[in-house]
Protein backbone atom coordinates (compact mmCIF):
# COMPACT_ATOMS: atom_id res chain seq x y z
CA UNK A 1 0.00 0.00 0.00
CA UNK A 2 1.35 3.40 -1.02
CA UNK A 3 2.19 5.78 1.81
CA UNK A 4 0.18 8.99 1.60
CA UNK A 5 2.12 12.21 1.05
CA UNK A 6 1.39 15.85 1.78
CA UNK A 7 0.62 16.31 -1.93
CA UNK A 8 -2.06 13.60 -1.70
CA UNK A 9 -3.64 15.38 1.27
CA UNK A 10 -3.55 18.71 -0.57
CA UNK A 11 -5.29 17.24 -3.65
CA UNK A 12 -8.02 15.55 -1.61
CA UNK A 13 -8.63 18.64 0.54
CA UNK A 14 -8.48 21.00 -2.44
CA UNK A 15 -5.80 23.18 -0.88
CA UNK A 16 -2.18 24.05 -1.57
CA UNK A 17 0.76 21.90 -0.49
CA UNK A 18 2.03 24.79 1.65
CA UNK A 19 -1.28 24.92 3.56
CA UNK A 20 -0.82 21.26 4.52
CA UNK A 21 2.71 22.00 5.65
CA UNK A 22 1.60 24.98 7.76
CA UNK A 23 -1.17 22.93 9.36
CA UNK A 24 1.11 20.18 10.61
CA UNK A 25 4.13 22.34 11.43
CA UNK A 26 2.15 24.96 13.31
CA UNK A 27 4.08 27.68 11.49
CA UNK A 28 1.96 30.25 9.67
CA UNK A 29 -1.76 30.95 9.41
CA UNK A 30 -4.34 28.45 8.14
CA UNK A 31 -8.04 29.28 8.29
CA UNK A 32 -10.26 27.10 10.45
CA UNK A 33 -12.17 25.91 7.36
CA UNK A 34 -9.03 24.86 5.50
CA UNK A 35 -7.56 23.27 8.60
CA UNK A 36 -10.66 21.12 9.07
CA UNK A 37 -10.53 19.99 5.42
CA UNK A 38 -6.83 19.14 5.70
CA UNK A 39 -7.21 17.14 8.91
CA UNK A 40 -10.21 15.28 7.47
CA UNK A 41 -8.28 14.41 4.30
CA UNK A 42 -5.26 13.33 6.35
CA UNK A 43 -7.46 11.02 8.44
CA UNK A 44 -8.98 9.45 5.31
CA UNK A 45 -5.55 8.82 3.81
CA UNK A 46 -3.96 7.78 7.13
CA UNK A 47 -1.34 10.46 6.50
CA UNK A 48 1.47 11.06 8.96
CA UNK A 49 3.85 13.99 8.44
CA UNK A 50 7.50 13.08 7.85
CA UNK A 51 9.42 15.09 10.44
CA UNK A 52 12.81 14.14 8.99
CA UNK A 53 11.84 15.24 5.49
CA UNK A 54 10.50 18.52 6.87
CA UNK A 55 13.73 19.15 8.75
CA UNK A 56 15.79 18.51 5.63
CA UNK A 57 13.69 21.02 3.72
CA UNK A 58 13.92 23.70 6.41
CA UNK A 59 17.47 22.91 7.64
CA UNK A 60 16.02 22.84 11.16
CA UNK A 61 14.95 19.97 13.37
CA UNK A 62 14.24 19.00 16.93
CA UNK A 63 16.58 16.00 16.71
CA UNK A 64 19.26 15.81 19.39
CA UNK A 65 21.98 13.17 19.01
CA UNK A 66 22.96 11.35 22.21
CA UNK A 67 26.36 9.67 21.85
CA UNK A 68 26.52 6.96 24.49
CA UNK A 69 28.84 4.13 25.50
CA UNK A 70 28.11 0.73 23.99
CA UNK A 71 27.44 -0.59 27.49
CA UNK A 72 26.05 1.25 30.51
CA UNK A 73 29.48 0.84 32.11
CA UNK A 74 30.36 3.53 34.62
CA UNK A 75 27.10 5.43 34.45
CA UNK A 76 23.81 4.04 35.70
CA UNK A 77 21.08 3.33 33.12
CA UNK A 78 18.83 5.40 35.39
CA UNK A 79 20.89 8.43 34.39
CA UNK A 80 20.38 7.74 30.69
CA UNK A 81 16.65 7.28 31.26
CA UNK A 82 16.46 10.64 33.06
CA UNK A 83 18.47 12.32 30.30
CA UNK A 84 16.29 10.95 27.49
CA UNK A 85 13.11 11.96 29.34
CA UNK A 86 14.42 15.49 29.96
CA UNK A 87 15.44 15.90 26.31
CA UNK A 88 11.97 14.80 25.19
CA UNK A 89 10.20 17.02 27.72
CA UNK A 90 12.17 19.98 26.36
CA UNK A 91 10.58 19.37 22.96
CA UNK A 92 13.45 17.48 21.32
CA UNK A 93 13.56 14.00 19.83
CA UNK A 94 16.60 11.92 20.88
CA UNK A 95 18.66 10.19 18.20
CA UNK A 96 20.81 7.61 20.01
CA UNK A 97 24.27 6.87 18.62
CA UNK A 98 25.95 4.00 20.49
CA UNK A 99 29.73 4.23 20.36
CA UNK A 100 32.22 1.41 20.70
CA UNK A 101 35.22 2.36 22.90
CA UNK A 102 37.55 1.61 19.97
CA UNK A 103 35.76 4.05 17.65
CA UNK A 104 37.22 7.40 16.66
CA UNK A 105 35.33 10.18 18.44
CA UNK A 106 35.71 12.67 15.60
CA UNK A 107 34.14 10.27 13.11
CA UNK A 108 31.29 9.45 15.47
CA UNK A 109 30.43 13.12 16.03
CA UNK A 110 30.75 13.84 12.31
CA UNK A 111 28.39 10.94 11.59
CA UNK A 112 25.85 12.38 14.02
CA UNK A 113 26.15 15.76 12.28
CA UNK A 114 25.29 14.07 8.96
CA UNK A 115 21.71 14.13 10.27
CA UNK A 116 19.86 17.46 10.61
CA UNK A 117 20.38 17.55 14.38
CA UNK A 118 19.77 20.58 16.57
CA UNK A 119 22.70 19.60 18.76
CA UNK A 120 24.80 16.76 20.15
CA UNK A 121 25.21 15.50 23.71
CA UNK A 122 28.36 13.40 24.12
CA UNK A 123 28.14 11.08 27.13
CA UNK A 124 30.55 8.43 25.79
CA UNK A 125 33.68 8.78 27.90
CA UNK A 126 35.93 7.35 25.18
CA UNK A 127 35.49 10.56 23.14
CA UNK A 128 38.79 12.26 23.82
CA UNK A 129 39.54 15.99 23.98
CA UNK A 130 40.03 17.51 20.56
CA UNK A 131 37.43 15.30 18.86
CA UNK A 132 35.17 18.30 18.30
CA UNK A 133 37.71 20.55 16.62
CA UNK A 134 36.58 21.55 13.15
CA UNK A 135 33.06 20.29 13.81
CA UNK A 136 31.71 23.08 16.00
CA UNK A 137 28.73 25.00 14.65
CA UNK A 138 27.34 28.12 16.27
CA UNK A 139 23.81 27.00 15.45
CA UNK A 140 24.24 23.35 16.49
CA UNK A 141 25.69 23.07 19.99
CA UNK A 142 27.86 20.25 21.26
CA UNK A 143 27.75 19.37 24.95
CA UNK A 144 30.66 17.28 26.24
CA UNK A 145 30.67 15.16 29.37
CA UNK A 146 33.81 15.64 31.49
CA UNK A 147 36.34 15.45 28.64
CA UNK A 148 36.65 19.22 28.23
CA UNK A 149 40.19 20.62 28.20
CA UNK A 150 39.53 24.34 27.93
CA UNK A 151 40.52 24.71 24.29
CA UNK A 152 37.46 23.01 22.82
CA UNK A 153 34.89 25.55 21.64
CA UNK A 154 32.03 23.55 23.12
CA UNK A 155 29.88 23.49 26.24
CA UNK A 156 30.90 20.98 28.88
CA UNK A 157 29.88 19.24 32.08
CA UNK A 158 32.95 18.78 34.29
CA UNK A 159 32.56 16.46 37.28
CA UNK A 160 34.47 17.34 40.46
CA UNK A 161 35.67 13.81 41.22
CA UNK A 162 38.24 15.18 43.66
CA UNK A 163 35.73 16.34 46.26
CA UNK A 164 33.96 13.02 46.73
CA UNK A 165 37.09 10.88 46.46
CA UNK A 166 39.12 12.90 48.98
CA UNK A 167 36.15 12.79 51.41
CA UNK A 168 35.96 9.00 51.01
CA UNK A 169 39.69 8.50 51.65
CA UNK A 170 39.47 10.73 54.74
CA UNK A 171 36.57 8.60 56.02
CA UNK A 172 38.60 5.42 55.54
CA UNK A 173 41.50 6.91 57.47
CA UNK A 174 39.25 8.11 60.32
CA UNK A 175 37.75 4.65 60.73
CA UNK A 176 41.13 2.95 61.09
CA UNK A 177 41.80 1.56 57.61
CA UNK A 178 45.47 1.26 56.69
CA UNK A 179 45.64 -0.44 53.28
CA UNK A 180 43.46 -0.19 50.16
CA UNK A 181 43.03 -1.87 46.79
CA UNK A 182 41.65 -0.18 43.69
CA UNK A 183 39.54 -1.76 40.92
CA UNK A 184 39.77 0.39 37.80
CA UNK A 185 37.31 0.65 34.91
CA UNK A 186 38.01 0.43 31.19
CA UNK A 187 41.53 1.39 30.11
CA UNK A 188 40.26 3.63 27.27
CA UNK A 189 37.91 5.53 29.58
CA UNK A 190 38.90 9.11 30.33
CA UNK A 191 36.38 9.05 33.19
CA UNK A 192 38.06 6.05 34.80
CA UNK A 193 41.50 7.62 34.32
CA UNK A 194 40.34 10.76 36.12
CA UNK A 195 38.83 8.80 39.00
CA UNK A 196 42.02 6.77 39.40
CA UNK A 197 44.34 9.80 39.37
CA UNK A 198 42.23 11.55 42.02
CA UNK A 199 42.24 8.41 44.16
CA UNK A 200 46.02 8.02 43.85
CA UNK A 201 46.48 11.66 44.88
CA UNK A 202 44.09 11.32 47.82
CA UNK A 203 45.84 8.18 49.10
CA UNK A 204 49.25 9.85 48.73
CA UNK A 205 48.04 12.76 50.86
CA UNK A 206 46.72 10.42 53.56
CA UNK A 207 48.09 7.77 55.88
CA UNK A 208 46.73 4.96 53.70
CA UNK A 209 48.79 2.66 51.48
CA UNK A 210 47.66 1.38 48.08
CA UNK A 211 48.78 -2.26 47.98
CA UNK A 212 46.95 -3.70 44.95
CA UNK A 213 45.15 -2.72 41.76
CA UNK A 214 42.96 -4.56 39.28
CA UNK A 215 41.21 -3.80 36.00
CA UNK A 216 37.51 -4.52 36.34
CA UNK A 217 36.45 -3.20 32.90
CA UNK A 218 33.34 -1.66 34.55
CA UNK A 219 31.99 -5.22 34.78
CA UNK A 220 30.47 -7.08 37.75
CA UNK A 221 32.02 -10.42 36.71
CA UNK A 222 35.47 -9.06 35.83
CA UNK A 223 35.69 -7.07 39.07
CA UNK A 224 34.70 -10.15 41.08
CA UNK A 225 37.50 -12.16 39.43
CA UNK A 226 39.99 -9.37 40.10
CA UNK A 227 39.05 -9.25 43.80
CA UNK A 228 39.57 -13.01 44.07
CA UNK A 229 42.93 -12.73 42.28
CA UNK A 230 44.11 -9.96 44.61
CA UNK A 231 43.14 -11.81 47.80
CA UNK A 232 44.52 -15.16 46.61
CA UNK A 233 47.82 -13.45 45.70
CA UNK A 234 48.32 -12.84 49.42
CA UNK A 235 47.32 -9.17 49.54
CA UNK A 236 45.04 -8.26 52.43
CA UNK A 237 43.61 -4.78 51.86
CA UNK A 238 41.41 -3.25 54.53
CA UNK A 239 39.21 -1.77 51.80
CA UNK A 240 38.42 -2.01 48.09
CA UNK A 241 37.55 1.13 46.14
CA UNK A 242 35.89 0.49 42.77
CA UNK A 243 35.49 2.97 39.90
CA UNK A 244 31.76 2.23 39.65
CA UNK A 245 29.01 0.65 41.74
CA UNK A 246 28.52 -2.33 39.44
CA UNK A 247 32.10 -3.46 40.02
CA UNK A 248 31.72 -2.87 43.76
CA UNK A 249 28.73 -5.25 43.81
CA UNK A 250 30.87 -7.89 42.12
CA UNK A 251 33.71 -7.37 44.61
CA UNK A 252 31.32 -7.59 47.59
CA UNK A 253 29.78 -10.82 46.35
CA UNK A 254 33.19 -12.36 45.59
CA UNK A 255 34.44 -11.47 49.07
CA UNK A 256 31.36 -12.79 50.86
CA UNK A 257 30.28 -15.74 48.74
CA UNK A 258 33.57 -17.08 47.32
CA UNK A 259 36.28 -15.99 49.75
CA UNK A 260 34.30 -16.14 53.00
CA UNK A 261 35.20 -12.58 53.99
CA UNK A 262 32.81 -10.41 55.97
CA UNK A 263 31.89 -6.97 54.65
CA UNK A 264 32.65 -4.63 56.36
CA UNK A 265 34.10 -6.44 59.41
CA UNK A 266 37.00 -7.93 57.40
CA UNK A 267 37.03 -5.71 54.31
CA UNK A 268 35.24 -2.47 53.45
CA UNK A 269 33.96 -1.86 49.91
CA UNK A 270 33.21 1.50 48.29
CA UNK A 271 31.76 2.16 44.85
CA UNK A 272 31.19 5.17 42.64
CA UNK A 273 28.08 6.66 40.94
CA UNK A 274 25.43 6.54 43.67
CA UNK A 275 23.23 4.09 41.78
CA UNK A 276 19.80 3.25 43.28
CA UNK A 277 20.90 -0.37 43.81
CA UNK A 278 23.58 0.83 46.23
CA UNK A 279 20.78 1.53 48.72
CA UNK A 280 19.49 -2.05 48.60
CA UNK A 281 19.70 -3.77 51.99
CA UNK A 282 21.60 -6.72 50.48
CA UNK A 283 24.48 -4.35 49.64
CA UNK A 284 24.22 -1.12 51.63
CA UNK A 285 27.06 0.09 49.44
CA UNK A 286 29.04 3.16 50.45
CA UNK A 287 29.49 5.18 47.28
CA UNK A 288 30.46 8.51 45.77
CA UNK A 289 27.45 10.18 44.22
CA UNK A 290 27.62 12.69 41.41
CA UNK A 291 24.58 14.93 41.15
CA UNK A 292 23.06 13.44 38.01
CA UNK A 293 19.83 15.43 38.29
CA UNK A 294 21.90 18.63 38.22
CA UNK A 295 23.84 17.38 35.20
CA UNK A 296 20.65 16.51 33.28
CA UNK A 297 19.16 19.93 34.01
CA UNK A 298 22.31 21.75 32.87
CA UNK A 299 22.64 19.68 29.69
CA UNK A 300 19.10 20.51 28.60
CA UNK A 301 19.56 24.19 29.43
CA UNK A 302 22.64 24.28 27.19
CA UNK A 303 20.55 22.96 24.30
CA UNK A 304 17.69 25.39 24.82
CA UNK A 305 19.72 28.50 25.69
CA UNK A 306 22.61 28.58 23.19
CA UNK A 307 25.16 31.35 23.67
CA UNK A 308 27.99 32.59 21.47
CA UNK A 309 30.75 31.31 23.75
CA UNK A 310 31.52 27.91 25.33
CA UNK A 311 30.36 27.34 28.89
CA UNK A 312 31.66 24.99 31.55
CA UNK A 313 29.57 23.72 34.46
CA UNK A 314 31.10 21.98 37.47
CA UNK A 315 29.08 19.04 38.82
CA UNK A 316 29.87 18.31 42.46
CA UNK A 317 30.24 14.89 44.10
CA UNK A 318 29.66 13.68 47.65
CA UNK A 319 30.67 10.62 49.64
CA UNK A 320 27.70 8.57 50.92
CA UNK A 321 28.76 6.30 53.84
CA UNK A 322 26.73 3.12 54.27
CA UNK A 323 26.97 -0.33 55.85
CA UNK A 324 29.73 -1.60 53.52
CA UNK A 325 32.38 0.58 55.19
CA UNK A 326 33.73 -0.34 58.62
CA UNK A 327 32.94 2.26 61.24
CA UNK A 328 30.31 3.81 58.98
CA UNK A 329 32.83 6.25 57.54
Amino acid sequence: MKTATANDVARLAGVSRSAVSRTFSGNGFVSAEKREKILSAAAQLNYRPNALASSLASSQSNLVALILNRREEYRSPYFYNALVNAVQEAGFFPLVVVMDPAEDGTRTIARAFSYPVHGIIVMADSVHPGSTRGLVSATRPIVLNSNWTGDDAVDAMVVDHRGGIFAMVAALERSGHKTVAFIDGRSTSTESTTRRSNFINAVAASGLTLIAEGNGDYSYDTAAREAIRIIESGAAPDAFFCANDQMAFGVMDALRLTLGRRVPEDVSVIGYDGSPEARWASYGLATIRQRNEEMVSKVVSLLTEPLDHPRQFLITTEFIPRASIRGGG
